[in-house]
C-alpha cells in the first residue's frame, strides 16, 4: 500500500467520489442534494464512477447538469480515481457491508457515509464521517468537515488492514480453536 496514503496538491477545491451502481438505495440523491447546498460545489468537483439506473439518472438531470459534477461511468482506473480524491461518500440507505469504504481507506481517503449502511462497522473517527441517510444539511455539514480537516492517512490506512484476508483468516482460526 506504499504511496496510497499520498495528498492531492494543495490548492483547489475538495474533490469528492461516489463509486458504485448509482441506484436509489445508494444515496446518491442525498449526496448530490447535499453538494449542491454546501460552499464546496462553487469550486470542487463530485465524480461519479459507475453506472446508473436509466430512470435515477432522468431523476438526477438537474444535479447532474451542475459544473461541478461528472458522471464518469463505469471506470476501471477506481484506485486512481480515488487517489486523485479528497474524500468518498456514500450515504447509503441500507447497504451490506460497505467494502468501497474500505477501498477509500486502503488508498488514504476519508469516507462519508450513513449509519443506516455498511459504514458504522468500518468508519471511525479517524477515518471519516457518519450522517444520516436523508439528512441533507448534515450530509453538506460533513462535506465541510471532511474539507477542512487534516486526515492522517496512517489510521486510515490501519483500519483497511484490519478487515484484510489474512486478519479475517487469523480471527476465524483462532474462533475455531475456542
Amino acid at each position: 500500500m506504499a504511496g496510497h496514503g499520498r495528498r492531492r496538491p494543495a490548492g483547489g477545491g475538495l474533490k469528492i467520489i461516489f463509486v458504485g451502481v448509482a441506484a436509489v438505495r445508494k444515496g446518491l440523491h442525498f449526496a448530490l442534494d447535499a453538494w449542491l447546498q454546501s460552499e464546496a460545489c462553487r469550486d470542487g468537483q463530485f465524480l461519479i464512477a459507475g453506472d446508473f439506473i436509466p430512470a435515477y439518472r432522468e431523476k438526477l438531470a438537474p444535479q447532474l447538469a451542475h459544473p461541478s459534477v461528472q458522471a464518469l461511468g463505469h471506470r476501471r482506473d477506481v484506485p486512481a480515481l480515488m487517489r486523485d480524491c479528497d474524500a468518498f461518500i456514500m450515504p447509503s440507505i441500507e447497504e451490506g457491508f460497505g467494502l468501497v469504504f474500505l477501498e477509500a481507506m486502503a488508498h488514504g481517503r476519508p469516507s462519508l457515509g450513513a449509519r443506516s449502511g455498511g459504514a458504522p462497522e468500518v468508519i471511525t473517527q479517524d477515518t471519516g464521517l457518519l450522517v444520516d441517510y436523508g439528512d441533507v444539511p448534515g450530509i453538506a455539514s460533513a462535506i465541510i468537515a471532511a474539507h477542512r480537516r487534516k486526515w492522517s492517512p496512517q489510521p486510515l490506512l490501519e483500519r483497511a488492514r484490519e478487515f484484510s484476508y489474512p486478519q479475517f483468516r487469523d480471527r476465524l482460526a483462532a474462533l475455531s480453536r475456542q
